[in-house]
């Protein structure tokens, strides 16, 4: 088993090379392209919708998934930290063996959010590779939400929040210090603020009526 690492702050170090995770997407790639490379290398897709169900009501992000009705698509794949092909009957609704489950969501057959989740806690070094895949060519810069929004350009829209936003500014990323870490589309971040935002506002009379 991984022994647990403390998390270090996520810092812009993607000069450096790193070596390739066997549990790695990318914002833009094709669902068919994810789904081979991460089955081929030890990965599982989990296909068992009561499993699927219970985890996705604990993401950040499944709370979201009505605004997008039936324009997305879920896949959950799950690998241990060692490479070794898991067993099926290993996963249970309740709980899975120690290793990672990455959640991505696709639109258009193309990913637009990616959540990582370890039974261990996400080293430095970890969160620095997966971001590293997911630099798009661009460099990953810390991002102040309070600084950002005392500026000229008002306060920044976001569902989820983010501490990390690529240099070209279309991917964000977050990291929960619990063993997760998500990066999604700028533009499917901003697209769902707005539609909660539009919702609350659309609900507020019904929820108010008769006091």
């Amino acid at each position: 088993m991984k022994s647990p690492k403390k998390i270090l702050a996520l810092i812009p170090i993607f000069g450096i090379c790193f070596l390739t995770t066997e549990l790695s997407a990318r914002i833009g790639e094709s669902r068919q392209n994810i789904t081979s490379r991460l089955t081929e290398s030890g990965g599982l897709l989990i296909r068992d919708n009561e499993i699927i169900d219970e985890r996705m009501r604990k993401m950040p992000y499944h709370e979201y998934m009505r605004f997008l009705e039936n324009t997305a698509v879920v896949e959950i794949y799950y690998k241990t930290f060692d490479g070794s092909r898991p067993i099926l009957s290993d996963i249970t609704v309740k709980r899975s063996p120690p290793g990672w489950e990455l959640h991505v969501i696709y639109m258009n057959g193309k990913s637009v959010l990616e959540a990582y989740s370890s039974s261990d806690k996400i080293s430095e070094y970890e969160t620095n590779q997966i971001l590293a895949l997911n630099s798009g060519g661009s460099r990953w810069e810390r991002f102040d939400a309070n600084a950002a929004a005392t500026g000229t350009e008002g306060k920044v829209v976001s569902a989820f929040g983010f501490s990390m936003q690529r240099s070209d500014e279309t991917v964000r990323a977050n990291s929960s210090g619990k063993g997760g870490l998500m990066i999604f589309s700028a533009q499917l971040d901003t697209f769902l603020a707005n539609a909660k935002q539009s919702n609350l506002q659309e609900d507020a009379p019904i929820s108010t009526s008769g006091f």
